[in-house]
């Protein structure tokens, strides 16, 4: 087969980066229509030198199932033929870090979306040069990026990294190594801190002084409230990182997933959520929804089949479709009736005896883990994902009922938004994390809410009573939310509004009078706390404390 120019560039960026779709590959190789980029696909797939699989990344990246383009042995080995192998010169060797990779090296994950959107970012970092100079071009990449960060061991390890050339004339005129770190906003920025430090003092140890050696650092973050906040943050912790250690020529560029061409779904902090827009339109209704109960499954415990019927506004016998294909696929397990204790079964006798619930397998969790693009330790801590632990199980189980009622707060609440959207309003519960997600020290909220109207957004933790505790308790409890707002390490944009939901009236002055004694003993400033009952969820209206 006789290669022209465009065929030798799609296997040559196909070779350095494979595993990547048509979306990703059109900037990399410099094409400007995806039909011209197809049309050579089609060539060299009937000549066996490429070859495509589909692979399914969940939501978080746009489409649930993509297709993705490699090289096989025989479109290598008509590469080499083709190409010639040059020796590289001084830039090329000054262009990567003075670290050593590993001597072994793990292989890509095809269904890791911290992968492809390290792609997209280098894509469209790619595409939006301006091309005044001569055209950078893809000369190496690496997923994931390791490397040994200190004499004791330590491993800096970041999703990817590449190195960008420009030619002239057939001659590297020069090169830049480019760190990819894509955030996908399914967790805080604090938590790359010990990242980037690593990777602050293999640079430091190195001794790269040299402008020439030094990469560029290139964040991708999305833009959740539209006012850049995760990007500042961003910039702020890297440049408290860099001034600490001296690295003046280490250059950081931070852009929007809006603003690459080529672009994951937007996440959100806490994980996507079922009702963040994630999904794609062009993906099956039926995928979507497997996606989305594996979802509510996984990050909210003891969900009914009726409330998450209400909250995916389908019906039960839908919801018990879709969850007996999870498990066939082996992601979620149907609860017996023997793992549940006497509390639990009094609790489901009280409600009519017809409750039925599922958890998420050790498939499942890894599953989910890496659609949020989280190693399964980091997806359990910061949005909650449930399972795997039989004692932790067995204590849940035990407040049932109390788990039943808060989890029928954030249904009522996203069902309300619905029917407000119905009449023309624009309304919505944008993001509900679980209780485990939300503990912080003596704080113990039943979930963390956000419910949007029109551009104005409203955060709250949500208390749960079910009229039988006591005064102590509830002064406790408002104890550990003063001492957590005035810490200062609170993750919110202004402290979140309490809201206490109880079932008597008797509970709500109680609630009421232990806030009064709260502010009264803590003074300054008083916690915004609403307090209200079960019947007035249905009237859409709360009474106000601590806003005077």
């Amino acid at each position: 087969m006789r290669l022209l120019s465009a065929s030798k560039e799609t296997l040559r960026v196909l070779d350095i980066c494979p595993w990547v779709p048509i979306d990703v590959l059109v900037p990399l190789i410099g094409a400007r229509k995806r039909v011209s980029v197809y049309q050579v696909l089609a060539r060299l797939r009937a000549a066996g030198l490429v070859e495509v699989k589909r692979v399914d990344f969940g939501r978080l990246v746009g489409e649930r199932v993509l297709g993705l383009w490699a090289t096989t042995e025989e479109g290598r080995e008509a590469l080499c033929a083709t190409v010639a192998e040059t020796p590289p010169d001084d830039v090329a060797r000054r262009a990567w870090l003075p670290l050593l990779p590993l001597k072994r090296r793990p292989g890509p994950v095809l269904n890791d979306p911290l992968r492809l959107a390290a792609a997209r970012a280098v894509a469209g970092m790619l595409a939006s040069d301006p091309g005044d100079g001569p055209r950078l071009r893809l000369g190496s990449w690496e997923a994931p990026w390791i490397r040994c960060a200190s004499a004791d061991g330590r491993l800096v390890r970041l999703p990817a990294a590449a190195i960008l050339e420009s030619r002239t004339d057939g001659m590297v005129e020069a090169m830049e190594a480019v760190l990819v770190l894509p955030d996908l906003g399914t967790a805080p920025v604090v938590r790359f801190r010990e990242m980037l430090r690593r990777l602050v003092k293999a640079l430091v140890d190195a001794d790269a002084s040299d402008a020439a050696c030094m990469p560029r650092l290139l964040i991708t973050t999305p833009n959740i409230d539209g006012d850049g906040a995760r990007a500042i943050a961003w910039r702020q912790l890297t440049q408290r990182l860099w001034i600490d250690a001296g690295l003046e020529h280490l250059q950081v560029t931070v852009l929007d997933w809006e603003r690459v061409e080529t672009t994951p779904g937007p996440g959100i902090h806490g994980g996507p959520g079922p009702m963040a827009s994630t999904t794609n339109p062009r993906q099956p209704v039926r995928a979507r929804r497997a996606d989305e109960l594996l979802d509510l499954v996984g990050r909210h415990p003891f969900l009914t089949v009726e409330q998450i019927a209400a909250f995916l506004a389908v019906s039960p016998r839908r919801i018990r479709q879709l969850r007996r294909s999870l498990v066939g696929r082996g992601l979620v397990r149907v609860l017996r009736i023997c793992e549940l204790d006497a509390s639990a079964s009094q609790a489901i006798a009280d409600r009519g005896g017809e409750l039925e619930f599922a958890e998420l397998t050790s498939a499942g969790r890894r599953r989910l883990a890496r659609m949020l693009g989280l190693p399964t330790a980091a997806a359990r801590h910061h949005h909650g994902i449930f399972g795997g632990s039989a004692r932790r199980r067995r204590r849940a189980l035990r407040a049932l009922a109390h788990t039943i009622g808060a989890n029928g707060v954030f249904v009522a609440l996203a069902v309300g938004a619905r029917a407000a959207r119905a009449r023309g309003q624009d309304e919505a519960l944008e993001e509900w994390r679980p209780a485990a997600a939300c503990e912080r020290r003596r704080c113990k909220p039943d979930g963390y809410g956000c419910y949007r109207r029109g551009n104005a957004r409203y955060g709250f933790f949500l208390e749960y009573d079910r009229g039988t505790e006591r005064a102590r308790q509830y002064n406790s409890k408002l104890t550990g939310y003063y001492a957590y707002r005035d810490d200062g390490h609170a993750d919110f944009n202004g402290f979140p509004t309490v809201l206490f939901v109880t079932t008597s009236a008797a509970a709500e002055k109680r609630i009421v009078a232990a806030s009064e004694r709260a502010w009264a003993r803590f003074g300054g400033v008083p916690l915004p706390i609403l307090v209200t009952t079960d019947e007035r969820i249905a009237g859409n209206w709360f009474s106000g404390v601590g806003s005077r």
